[in-house]
């Protein structure tokens, strides 16, 4: 809970929920993480990878894995678009490691922000080196129609 969200998260979030955007986090990350963001910035669904399950000590008791992985994280943002009457070529996608590669070869608009890796910049249509997440809005206007 005390981790920071990335600069202009709230502020991108909220002109997404403005605009009624369906907006995703599928990490390979915790699931504690994705509820979080869920709640604070009103993301429309979220999906983890790993569930961890404490104690009344706060010991950790067990956990839960599930495939928000590589091809898996492509085949959440088809489950979302099937869902929602949304054609693939109108989804954008955030990603920053090769485990999203896979969702960015399915998108009308795929955005590397701060992706260290050389493969994972050559996979998205667009790659951003921001502190700040607004850095991506400029690139959703085309795709999603923000305007």
């Amino acid at each position: 809970n005390q981790r920071p969200l990335i600069p202009g998260a709230e502020g991108v979030f909220r002109l997404l929920n403005e605009k009624q955007v369906i907006t995703a986090v599928i990490t390979g990350s915790f699931d504690a993480l994705a509820q979080r963001a869920k709640k604070e910035l009103g993301i429309t669904y979220a999906f983890a990878h790993c569930k961890l399950y404490f104690n009344k000590k706060g010991l950790l008791k067990s956990w839960e894995l599930y495939s928000t992985d590589y091809e898996h994280k492509a085949d959440f943002v088809k489950k979302i678009a099937d869902e929602n009457n949304i054609s693939l070529a109108e989804c954008a996608y955030i990603g920053d490691d090769v485990n999203d590669i896979e969702a960015f070869k399915i998108v009308g608009r795929s955005i590397a922000f701060n992706a260290p890796k050389i493969k994972v910049r050559q996979n998205a249509h667009v790659v951003i080196e921001s502190l700040n997440l607004k850095a991506i809005l400029s690139h959703l206007y085309k795709v999603i129609a923000l305007d």
